[in-house]
């Protein structure tokens, strides 16, 4: 961004999206363990505060900024457990 003209607020994440438990299998798949795990909604796990039912952020701006693409969320997780 700082090469471009371009100024604001910009989300960037990786590109897709998940759900914390889709999140989580994920990570043991990649880890191979296998654990039981159970998908719970938002009301069961009780958090104090109300959530969104679906707030996934949008990286458009940043891409049409940049002309780069993100790449996906399962990718930089890979690396990411591979370089721990």
């Amino acid at each position: 961004l700082i090469q471009t003209e371009a100024y604001g607020l910009y989300h960037v994440t990786n590109a897709g999206a998940t759900t914390w438990h889709d999140f989580a299998a994920e990570i043991f798949r990649l880890a191979d363990l296998h654990p039981r795990l159970l998908p719970i909604t938002s009301a069961e796990f009780g958090a104090p505060a109300r959530r969104p039912v679906y707030s996934v952020l949008d990286c458009g701006r940043y891409e049409s900024a940049t002309g780069l693409s993100l790449r996906p969320w399962q990718a930089a997780l890979q690396e990411y457990l591979a370089r721990r």
